[in-house]
C-alpha cells in the first residue's frame, strides 16, 4: 500500500483517520503493518482441514478403547 503521508495527501484525511483506517483493516487481517518497512495487503489463504491427529495421541488407538467406549463411538 502507499505509505500513510501519500494517504494523507491524496485523499485529505487527517493521519489520525488514516491511521484509524489502517488499524481496521489490520484487525480482521486483511493488511499487515510492518514498522519501519510498510503496510501490505495480505493473500487469502486456502482453508487447511481440521487436524484431529492430537486425539489419537492423546487417547490412544482406537481399538484399544474399552468395549463400553467403542460401542459408543461412531465409526469413521
Amino acid at each position: 500500500m502507499p505509505p500513510s503521508r501519500s494517504l494523507v495527501t491524496e485523499y485529505g484525511a487527517s493521519p489520525v483517520t488514516v491511521l484509524k483506517a489502517l488499524r481496521c483493516l489490520a484487525s480482521p487481517g486483511l493488511v499487515e503493518t510492518r514498522p519501519g518497512v510498510g503496510t501490505f495487503v495480505r493473500g487469502s489463504r486456502a482453508p487447511r482441514p481440521h487436524d484431529y491427529s492430537w486425539q489419537t495421541a492423546a487417547l490412544g488407538p482406537r481399538n484399544a478403547a474399552s468395549p463400553q467406549l467403542a460401542s459408543a463411538l461412531p465409526l469413521m
